[in-house]
């Protein structure tokens, strides 16, 4: 636009801001959502509201699992080393190497209104299928919550 306009590309960011009141905001990213999914997503944000107004709301866990590489993180604007000299023998101070298949741990918790959960580590490798979740998961770190909250009832996950 500023070569368009033959002016200076800082006059175009000062009129943007100071006449037309305009702020620059990245942009960011997000899930695009079906109507149908959005239509779901609405109807149980509805669901937990009535159970809050309810008060049953303390008898809700919520719980989630995260995949962290393991591997250095490296800003390169920023991270620097302080040598006397650059060579061969420091080479490895200078270089954050990476694979293609980095090494990689799941990590679980669950919270509620008034509790939270032991963090679970699961092992690298191991496949996380239902019998897994179940019996190395839940019922390690739910099922005290669980018994607090229902006594001796049965309960499923």
């Amino acid at each position: 636009m500023a070569k368009e306009l033959k002016i200076f590309d800082r006059n175009i960011c000062r009129i943007l801001k100071n006449d037309l009141k305009v702020k620059p905001y990245k942009i960011q990213k997000a899930h695009d959502l079906t109507p149908k999914q959005q239509q779901v997503g609405l109807q149980r944000a509805k669901k937990l509201l009535r159970l809050a107004e309810s008060g049953q709301f303390p008898n809700i866990a919520f719980s989630d699992e995260k995949i962290f590489p393991i591997e250095q993180l490296v800003n390169s604007q920023n991270d620097r080393v302080y040598l006397t000299v650059r060579s061969y023998e420091n080479l490895s101070h200078r270089l954050a190497t990476r694979r293609q298949h980095t090494q990689q741990i799941m990590v679980w918790a669950a919270v509620t209104a008034d509790w939270r959960s032991p963090i679970v580590f699961i092992e690298p490798g191991v496949k996380a299928n239902v019998k897994y979740y179940r019996e190395s998961i839940l019922e390690v770190a739910l099922k005290p919550w669980v018994d607090k909250h229902f006594g001796g009832r049965p309960w499923t996950f």
